[in-house]
């Protein structure tokens, strides 16, 4: 079925919802443990999100839907 809407290929909100989750998972973890322990984390987590939004939008796994 064809729709006249463009198809978004901007992650925008795929990036924001990914650092809002670091945030909160950063937040947490200061929480439970020190601050220290929670900044050697954030690193990994703003990698993870990252490379997550990297892999799943790339225009080959677009097409395949």
């Amino acid at each position: 079925m064809e729709t006249e809407q463009a198809e978004k290929t901007h992650p925008i909100a795929g990036y924001i919802s990914a650092l809002v989750l670091a945030g909160l998972v950063f937040w947490l973890t200061a929480a439970l443990n020190t601050n220290e322990k929670a900044i050697v984390g954030v690193p990994f987590l703003l990698g993870w999100a990252i490379i997550s939004l990297i892999i799943f939008n790339r225009r080959g796994a677009r097409e395949e839907h």
